[in-house]
């Protein structure tokens, strides 16, 4: 199954797991496919970026090579062309173009912003507890 994930998403799965953490533990397991663009993994790479230069940590090297990792097995596609439902955040609608041009039936978010949007055509904006119990 294809789905779409927030930067929020990556970030929390990588950093503090939980329910995010069991996402991307499927996604590694093949169960599901990620949808990406260029922008998308440039986002995923800044989050990780400055959360690591404003907590001080040392070597992020490890958090972006689970990027690479999640890079390696994902499909890439260029969306910017897509008309997306409004958002109330300019940056996420990256995230409903590459959802919508993927025909990805899930786009999983904790923003607020995206979470606002609801739904676009094929598919539904769900916040990752809600993902999981699918």
């Amino acid at each position: 199954m294809k789905i779409v994930l927030d930067a929020n998403v990556v970030f929390s799965g990588i950093f503090f797991k939980g329910t995010p953490g069991k996402i991307l533990e499927n996604v590694f397991s093949g169960k599901y496919q990620i949808v990406l663009s260029k922008e998308i993994v440039s986002e995923y790479r800044n989050v990780i970026e400055r959360y690591c230069k404003k907590k001080k940590v040392p070597d992020f090297s490890v958090p972006l090579e689970i990027i690479d990792l999640l890079i390696a097995d994902s499909i890439f596609i260029d969306a910017s062309i897509v008309i997306s439902p409004k958002c109330a955040d300019p940056d996420d609608i990256k995230f409903l173009q590459v959802a919508m041009a993927s025909k990805a039936k899930y786009l999983i978010s904790g923003d607020k912003h995206l979470l606002d949007v609801g739904e676009y055509p094929g598919g539904v904006v769900l916040r990752p507890q809600d993902f999981n119990t699918l």
